[in-house]
C-alpha cells in the first residue's frame, strides 16, 4: 500500500513557539505527568540529547539550561485537528499519527494531480503556514515515516525498492514502540535496525513476543498495518469583536457566555452535546492566545459548559489585551456521552438524570423534584395511602 507521511518535527514545540515567539531558538522542553512520574513530551532540537519519553531528571542531566514548560495537550490536539482538516482537502483518507504526524492514502492521487511531484506539492501547500513540513512516500507507514525524517524542510523523499538496506542504519528509537522497549533493545546491544534484522525473527519473538515480531518486520521494511481513517468531528464556531481591547477576566467570561449563548441558541444545536471547547483570542501587537478544554462526558447545556470554562479560566493571564474572541465547540454529537439502555424505563431515567443536572446548575441547589410512592393503599385516610419521596436519579 503506497502511503505518504506528512511530518512536522517537534510539532508541539513549534506550536508553543507560535504562541510565545520569545521561545524561538531556546532549548525548550515540554513535560507532562504520567502516573507519578514527570516525563518529556517533546523537546526542541537545541535541547541536545533530550528525547520524548525520557524522565525529567534524565532530561535535565543532558540539558541543564532547558526552558521547562507544562505540555498543553488540548492546544496541540486543536492544532493537529487543523492540520488534518487541511490535509483532508487533498485526500479523503487521512490517519492521525499524533502531534504533527499524518499518513495519507495516495492511491490514485498522482493521476488526479498530474503526477507525484504535483501531489507532493499539494500536500506541502496544505500545511498551515509557519510550519516546516517534510513528506515521505513508501510502501507502508513506517518506511514512509523514515523517508519523511530524511526529507528536507518543505521537501520530500521516498523509499527505494530495497527498503531493508534503506532502513539499515536507522536507530531503534524510530520504531513506533514505547520508550521502555527502546531501552530494553539497547540493553541487548541492538542500536540500529540492521542489527534487529540480523538477529532474526525467532530470537526477537522469543524475547519480546508479538512486539518482537512487529519490530523485526519493520526492520526489514515490511509494514502491513492498514491506514485507519480519521473520524471527522462536527464543530460549531462563533466570533465576537470587543468594543475596545480588554485583558480582564470578567470581560473574557462575559464574552464566553455571549458566544455560548449564540451557539446553543442555534436550531442545529437543539438536543446536541459537545465534548470540547477551544478559545482563540486575537490580541494587540498581532499576537494570539489560545486555550482548549475537553470534557470527560459530553455536555448538552450552555450553563454547564460555562461553569466548566469559568473554572478552567479562573487563573488565566492574557499575554495582551484581546480585540476579538473565537469560540469553537467540538465533538458535537446527539448523544449525552453516557451509554443508554435498550429498556424504555432505563432510557427515561437517563433523560431525567440529565434534566435534573441541568436544573441543579440553574438553581444552584438540588431541585425540588419528588416521586409519588404507595405506602398504605388500603388505608381509609387519604394522606397515608401515598407519600412524596425525593427523586434520586
Amino acid at each position: 500500500m503506497r502511503v505518504a507521511c506528512v511530518l512536522i518535527p517537534h510539532y508541539a514545540v513549534q506550536v508553543e513557539v507560535r504562541r510565545s515567539p520569545d521561545l524561538q531558538g531556546k532549548p525548550v522542553v515540554l513535560v507532562h505527568s504520567k502516573g507519578s512520574n514527570r516525563i518529556v513530551y517533546d523537546a526542541s532540537p537545541r535541547a541536545t540529547s533530550v528525547v520524548a519519553g525520557a524522565a525529567l531528571s534524565t532530561a535535565l542531566g543532558h540539558c541543564k539550561e532547558a526552558v521547562l514548560l507544562d505540555a498543553d495537550l488540548p492546544l496541540y490536539q486543536s492544532a493537529s485537528n487543523k492540520l488534518l482538516d487541511a490535509l483532508g482537502n487533498v485526500s479523503p483518507i487521512i490517519e492521525d499519527g499524533g502531534d504533527g504526524l499524518a499518513y495519507v492514502d495516495v492511491h490514485g492521487l498522482p493521476e488526479m494531480y498530474g503526477g507525484e511531484a504535483q501531489m507532493v506539492t499539494a500536500l506541502l501547500q496544505a500545511v498551515p503556514s509557519g510550519f516546516a513540513p517534510q513528506v515521505g512516500i513508501g510502501d507502508g507507514k513506517f518506511p514512509a515515516y523514515v523517508a519523511a525524517t530524511r526529507a528536507h524542510y518543505h521537501g520530500a523523499a521516498q523509499t527505494p525498492e530495497d527498503a531493508r538496506t534503506y532502513l539499515a542504519d536507522e536507530p531503534v528509537n524510530v520504531l513506533p514502540v514505547p520508550f521502555k522497549t527502546v531501552t530494553r533493545l539497547r540493553s541487548f546491544g541492538l542500536d540500529r535496525l540492521d542489527q534487529i534484522a540480523t538477529v532474526g525473527l525467532g530470537p526477537m519473538q522469543a524475547q519480546f513476543g508479538r512486539e518482537g515480531r512487529f519490530m523485526w518486520e519493520l526492520s526489514v521494511g515490511v509494514d502491513q498495518r492498514p491506514l485507519v481513517p480519521r473520524r471527522s468531528q462536527e464543530a460549531v464556531m462563533e466570533y465576537l469583536e470587543f468594543p475596545s481591547p480588554s485583558a480582564t477576566l470578567p470581560s473574557l467570561l462575559l464574552a464566553v457566555e455571549v458566544l455560548l449563548g449564540r451557539i446553543f441558541s442555534l436550531a442545529y444545536m437543539r438536543g446536541r452535546y459537545v465534548r470540547s471547547v477551544t478559545l482563540e483570542g486575537d490580541c494587540e501587537e498581532s499576537s494570539s492566545w489560545q486555550r482548549s478544554v475537553s470534557f470527560r462526558e459530553a455536555i448538552g447545556s450552555k450553563e454547564r459548559v460555562f461553569k466548566v470554562l469559568a473554572g478552567a479560566l479562573d487563573s488565566v493571564v492574557l499575554p495582551h489585551p484581546l480585540i476579538g474572541l473565537r469560540l469553537t465547540v467540538g465533538g458535537v454529537t446527539g448523544e449525552s456521552g453516557q451509554q443508554g439502555s435498550l429498556f424504555e424505563d432505563a432510557r427515561q431515567r437517563d433523560q431525567l438524570k440529565v434534566a435534573m443536572a441541568q436544573m441543579e446548575e440553574r438553581l444552584g441547589k438540588r431541585p425540588p423534584v419528588y416521586v409519588v410512592r404507595e405506602v398504605e393503599p388500603w388505608s381509609r385516610i387519604p394522606e397515608r395511602r401515598h407519600a412524596l419521596i425525593p427523586f434520586a436519579p
